[in-house]
């Protein structure tokens, strides 16, 4: 089960967008194993930068990253056809309390901090 992070471990978007949507994130604990989870969905057509803000994060400076890109809005995963967008997974180092992390256009970004 998960629950929501307290207001002190903040995500903020900082890359300047010319689409009006907007980029979206939400910060949880998963009460079973500890982790800090980060989801961060980036709607726009460029890259964007969030700055990651976990206090008292205690962990070994590494992460479990999934992460699905498209290229275009356009992008469909559809039954029976060529699929658009492939979940990737991948390991990142550099976690710490404050970090930045960037999400490519059209995505959906989760990574799974372990509590050290």
């Amino acid at each position: 089960m998960a629950t929501r992070l307290p207001s002190s471990s903040t995500v903020t978007a900082g890359a300047e967008s010319k689409s009006k949507a907007e980029a979206y994130q939400v910060v949880s604990l998963d009460e079973e194993t500890g982790d800090t989870i980060i989801k961060l969905v980036n709607v726009t057509g460029s890259d964007r930068v969030f700055a990651i803000d976990t206090k008292n994060l205690v962990t070994d400076g590494t992460a479990t990253v999934y992460q699905v890109a498209g290229d275009s809005l356009d992008n469909d995963n559809i039954l029976g056809a060529e699929e658009d967008c492939i979940m990737k997974e991948f390991t990142v180092e550099g976690i710490s309390e404050q970090f930045n992390y960037t999400v490519p256009q059209y995505s959906a970004t989760v990574i799974r901090i372990p509590t050290k």
